[in-house]
């Protein structure tokens, strides 16, 4: 596993800082840092089974094509998170997220996974594309205020209850395309 922590950063000149470990062998990857990221990419890493982000700073994660990965746990200074290709069991969002970007996009994602999400207030970009979500109710997004982007491609909606999208006052761009509608 890697673990990133402050003493591994004093030498970055520039606060933010990216990092990239993409394509490695990393197996469990857990950061106690408290040096602000601006990007942590972990794609590609197919051994990597556990994110343990803990109290970490990080402004965007990007775990796409992570393979094994089956658990996150979110902090809640996490502003952006894509995954694309991975089969997660378990995402653990905080109440007090301050996430607003979500990218799950070909996850296999659950019914639990979905409920976790529609609770994410903060949201202002979210795609689930690919995923098997099935029917929409007027509850799906009810508290997703915020939402500008919503991305529902291929996602095997059949039907869409009147009202589903009647809380996102700010939605600009919404795609449901290639359904069952």
């Amino acid at each position: 596993g890697i673990s990133l922590s402050s003493q591994l950063f004093m030498f970055l000149p520039n606060q933010n800082p990216s990092i990239n470990l993409q394509n490695n062998k990393i197996k469990i990857f857990e950061c106690a840092s408290s040096v602000p990221f601006m990007l942590i990419d972990l794609t590609k890493n197919r051994d990597l089974s556990d994110v343990k982000l803990n109290d970490c700073k990080i402004e965007r994660l990007d775990v796409s094509e992570c393979v094994n990965l089956k658990s996150l746990k979110m902090t809640d200074n996490l502003s952006g998170l894509t995954a694309k290709n991975v089969k997660f069991d378990k995402i653990e969002f905080s109440e007090k997220t301050s996430l607003s970007s979500l990218i799950l996009v070909n996850n296999s994602l659950g019914s639990n996974v979905i409920e976790s999400i529609s609770k994410l207030e903060n949201l202002t970009y979210l795609e689930l594309s690919y995923n098997q979500i099935g029917p929409l109710n007027v509850s799906t997004f009810a508290k997703l205020k915020k939402l500008q982007t919503l991305k529902l491609k291929a996602t095997n909606i059949s039907n869409i209850s009147f009202g589903t999208f009647s809380h996102q006052g700010n939605m600009k761009d919404l795609d449901i395309s290639d359904n069952n509608l």
